[in-house]
């Protein structure tokens, strides 16, 4: 019973095989691209935080007492409007009240002194900020200065999504040995209508993130797919005449669908990009246009 039992099996198994050993018999369809370099980039980001270009403190040139504040926190001011008046309480010199002037247009955003408040020379008494000369602070890792240099372009993206045209306008050489970055100040690439109106969407204080694509270059990049991995190697299918070979390749950097190859090819091979079923490598195939793709088994 177990013989006739073997002999069915075997009598059972003959037209699977038959079957796989004739769709061998065909050649292996395959999709081609011609291997092309492209300008490629790596994108870094870094936190950034909006804040204004004009930011002046006053402090008070002369010990005395504040007689009469003029403009309170949140007034809009000129260069040169009084702010507050000093008034000079040395009992032996009889010094005329001082006016203390806005150093530039903007807002008064703080008062360090209240009315009646007594001062002494350098002490600190309000500052004037302007909304509308916004500019942006990011620091740069030590390790990435090299990419970066002033007239570099980037985008800001807001807390909102909002994106925004940028340019480095200053970086420092020096790095912060407790941060291991430097300081880097990017200025709005916008017209003069657009400037006006980014202090509507953006304000002093506001975070977000600051995008450079660097380190420009010519590079291979194919899909994922392609890749054949045998024995720890990586490798790509080329077309030679009408058969495939394995080429070693160096993947630089993985994009998940899409991949960097660093060395291993030449512009203008021919990659296989798809294939119908397993391919041995020196396989002959048969190349399928793009036109025929829907009438391809793939």
């Amino acid at each position: 019973m177990l013989l006739i039992g073997t002999s069915l099996l075997l009598l059972q198994a003959e037209p699977a095989l038959a079957t796989v050993e004739k769709a061998f018999d065909k050649k292996a369809v395959v999709f081609v691209t011609p291997a092309t370099k492209s300008d490629f980039s790596d994108l870094v980001q870094y936190p950034a935080r909006v804040r204004s270009k004009i930011n002046a403190w006053v402090s008070a040139e002369t010990a005395g007492q504040v007689q009469k504040i003029l403009k309170p926190v949140g007034s809009q001011v000129h260069r040169g409007d009084v702010v507050l008046i000093i008034k000079n309480i040395d009992p032996v010199f009889k010094y005329a009240p001082v006016k203390i002037l806005a150093p530039a247009d903007g807002f008064i955003t703080s008062l360090e002194i209240d009315l009646l408040t007594r001062v002494d020379r350098g002490d600190k008494l309000f500052s004037v900020t302007d909304p509308s000369s916004l500019v942006v602070d990011t620091e740069v890792p030590a390790s990435d200065l090299h990419f970066f240099k002033i007239g570099d372009k980037g985008i800001l993206k807001s807390q909102a999504g909002q994106e925004y045209h940028m340019l480095i306008q200053a970086l420092s050489p020096a790095v912060d040995i407790k941060t291991g970055t430097s300081n880097a100040i990017l200025t709005f690439v916008a017209s003069k209508t657009e400037l006006a109106s980014l202090s509507q969407n953006l304000s002093q204080g506001q975070l977000g993130q600051v995008l450079f694509h660097v380190n420009p270059r010519k590079s291979f990049v194919l899909p994922e797919s392609t890749l054949v991995l045998r024995g720890g190697g990586t490798f790509v299918r080329v077309l030679t005449g009408t058969k495939a070979k394995l080429v070693p390749v160096i993947v630089s950097l993985d994009l998940g669908d899409k991949v960097e190859i660093q060395t291993g090819l030449i512009d203008g091979q021919q990659i296989i990009t798809r294939w119908n079923r397993f391919i041995a490598d020196g396989e002959e195939v048969e190349i399928q246009t793009q036109d025929k793709s829907d009438k391809a088994q793939l």
